[in-house]
């Protein structure tokens, strides 16, 4: 299991990631049980793609993405107080 930069989590956190995950997939399987296989060959290199995303996440640079992070640390400092 990766993590981002910085992130140090506990036994409880990883138990936790890998909870969600697995609900993740339990829910994706339901949804995707009334698929057909079309559908589902048309799905699944798209799925690849996108899932790999975060590992190139840290490369992806721009004022949008800078201001958008300093937001969110923002919003999460005053909900703090």
């Amino acid at each position: 299991m990766s993590h981002s930069a910085g992130a140090n989590l506990n036994d409880r956190g990883r138990d936790l990631i890998r909870a969600v995950r697995r609900y993740e997939f339990l829910l994706m399987g339901e949804v995707l049980s009334g698929w057909t296989d079309e559908e589902l060959a048309a799905l699944l290199p798209l799925r690849a793609r996108f899932s790999t995303w975060i590992e190139d996440a840290g490369a992806h640079t721009s004022p949008r993405l800078t201001a958008g992070i300093g937001a969110l640390r923002r919003g999460l400092r005053a909900s703090a107080d």
